[in-house]
């Protein structure tokens, strides 16, 4: 009888062992934020093509669109510039 006295108080132990053995592992998970700037080259504004028109109306229609592409480009730009000034 002894011999399974050992085994019911081997058997009892096996829970209690197994939750203390849980009991004091803790994963700890710590987030760290690494903001990186864009390059150089894309924060600076867009440079304005030269014109090689021949006539007049060629004038208007390559203002025309010259400025509506800068005037985009830049805006881009701007916001770009505008972020990395309040992540430094």
């Amino acid at each position: 009888m002894t011999h399974w006295k050992q085994i019911a108080v081997l058997v009892s132990l096996i829970p209690l062992l197994s939750v203390t053995g849980c009991a004091s592992t803790q994963t700890v998970y710590k987030t760290n934020t690494i903001y990186r700037n864009p390059p150089a080259f894309l924060l600076a504004d867009c440079p304005i093509p030269e014109y090689t028109g021949t006539i007049w109306e060629d004038v208007a229609a390559y203002t025309g669109e010259v400025l509506t592409m800068l005037s985009i480009c830049n805006t881009d730009k701007e916001l770009l510039r505008d972020w990395v000034s309040t992540h430094e």
